[in-house]
């Protein structure tokens, strides 16, 4: 496909997105994992179930954010990408005497992201498919992806099925994009990254992640104490918010996000629009998170931008 096709003209279209995969054995492998992570994941007690968690460490900050499968006999985790054996060396320090066995059986899996309804059923993926469950495929396994990217789907994969998948997508419909049209949809959403927003140490709180992946009554888990705390005082100060300029924004690593004189935050994302325009997400002072314009400031000089709620919190 021409890569230079608006995503806002391609109404369904399908890319290949990277994901580290670990596969967790063992008869205390449930147990384990919801006593070390932010949600309940008493669900994949269930087949078919899946669960999307965030693993922090004493501090309260984001080691990886996670979708949990269950399988007949094993959990299947999704994993950012690269994050495999970090995320298995740091669940590994935590097993003592009970049940667990991982495997990082990342090179065995790949994923492709589908958008839109095309010929659904021409893939096997119901349209009533819930996020709190997945389709078993032949050769692995399909899921609603977040609702703030609308039609959108996950499709996780033994990798020498790759080709044939995306001849199958291709005769569906479903035409291949370039990975632009990745960055461009997940800004547009708000839908934090590991390459960019939680790169560096962060709360998951910061990130708008409290409504998604954090149970308030399952009990103790790492790092809950820090954040319970931060909930319960409202001691945040500060959180994502997506913005939008109406021209280039400069490569410039000094840039900040300024208020009044004030320093009010740091980019962290961004991705220039076919129009001209610029979005992206920013770290800012949560007492100033709300739409409004507000100064971009760097050592080209200083320009205005708007800041902008997103569908990834603005419907939590």
């Amino acid at each position: 496909m021409n890569e230079q096709q608006n995503i806002a003209d391609t109404a369904s279209w399908f890319v290949s997105e990277d994901a580290d995969v670990l596969l967790v054995r063992g008869s205390e492998r449930i147990e384990l994992l919801h006593r070390l992570s932010t949600n309940d994941l008493t669900p994949l007690n269930d087949k078919e179930k899946k669960v999307s968690t965030v693993f922090t460490t004493a501090q309260g900050k984001i080691v990886d954010w996670v979708s949990a499968f269950s399988l007949e006999d094993a959990l299947l985790l999704r994993l950012s990408p690269n994050r495999g054996k970090d995320l298995a060396n740091w669940i590994n320090q935590f097993i003592i005497m009970e049940d667990v066995e991982i495997d990082n059986v990342s090179s065995q899996w790949c994923c492709l992201v589908v958008q839109g309804k095309a010929d659904m059923s021409a893939i096997g993926i119901p349209d009533q498919l819930d996020s709190e469950h997945f389709v078993h495929l032949e050769d692995g396994l399909c899921f609603r992806a977040h609702a703030a990217y609308g039609d959108r789907y996950d499709i996780l994969i033994k990798r020498e099925q790759e080709e044939g998948w995306r001849d199958k997508l291709s005769r569906a419909g479903y035409p291949h994009v370039s990975d632009s049209f990745l960055e461009e949809s997940r800004i547009l959403a708000g839908v934090p990254s590991p390459h960019f927003e939680f790169e560096d140490e962060i709360n998951p709180l910061e990130l708008r992640l409290k409504e998604h992946v954090i149970s308030w009554t399952k009990g103790c888990y790492i790092g809950q104490e820090v954040i319970s705390r931060l909930d319960s005082y409202d001691k945040l100060a500060r959180i994502l918010m997506g913005f939008e300029c109406a021209k280039p924004i400069p490569e410039d690593e000094s840039i900040r996000l300024r208020k009044n004189g004030k320093n009010l935050g740091r980019i962290t994302s961004k991705c220039l629009l076919s129009n001209g325009h610029t979005i992206g997400l920013a770290i800012v002072k949560r007492d100033e998170a709300t739409p409004g314009a507000v100064e971009l400031s760097g050592d080209f000089g200083q320009m205005e931008i708007e800041l902008k709620d997103r569908p990834f919190w603005a419907d939590a």
